[in-house]
């Protein structure tokens, strides 16, 4: 999905937190859960096009399909696997990787949501948070923090503080100290190795 990534004008316009406009020649559209089009400030799937696209993985149908989505016009999109949302005036505005999405008790949260209210919190250096299963609400958030030097807060502390910040639906149900969070060799949190480790609760 191509877009102007100019913060300067973002900020002039008033758009701040906008990774920017759809370049000329590009589209955006933002799908629901059912793949229906959402009108503007509706948070879904992003989807996009271009004068020039690649036709899909090698050798790998079932990948390139899955990655397709067509309009009512018959065109051709690409899913972009993340969530977002598109403003009044065509700003993009990003939530989340739909990988990392939580699904609570049929609610959608936004793991980017609950880690901006922990890493504004004086406590904590960096957070992630993921899905930890749970027989109750099939997924609920689970916390990996690692902690400032010579913070005495506990764990429970943590989860209290930031769960005051947050609604109900986006309750942090735990939080796990770590020394430091584990990264790709370019430097990415690798949530999915967080999330193999965890158990379901019950």
């Amino acid at each position: 999905v191509a877009t102007t990534l100019v913060a300067r004008k973002a900020a002039e316009e008033g758009k701040l937190g906008s990774v920017g406009q759809v370049q000329p020649g590009g589209e955006l559209k933002i799908l629901g859960e059912d793949d229906q089009e959402l009108g503007p400030n509706e948070s879904g799937e992003i989807v996009g096009r271009t004068g020039i696209m690649s036709d899909g993985y090698l050798n790998r149908e079932e990948a390139t399909k899955a990655m397709h989505w067509r309009d009512s016009e018959g065109r051709l999109f690409y899913r972009s696997g993340d969530v977002g949302y598109l403003d009044e005036d065509g700003w993009l505005f990003l939530s989340d990787r739909i990988k990392d999405m939580i699904l609570s008790g049929g609610q959608n949260i936004y793991a980017t949501d609950l880690e901006q209210a922990l890493n504004a919190m004086p406590e904590v250096i960096e957070s992630a948070v993921v899905a930890r299963p749970s027989e109750r609400w099939g997924e609920t958030p689970w916390a990996f923090v690692v902690k400032g030097l010579g913070v005495t807060a506990s764990e429970a502390d943590i989860c209290r503080l930031a769960n005051e910040q947050l609604s109900a639906i986006q309750a942090i149900a735990g939080v796990t100290f770590m020394s430091e969070l584990p990264r790709s060799d370019i430097g990415k949190i690798l949530k999915r190795q967080l999330r193999d480790g965890l158990s379901p609760l019950a």
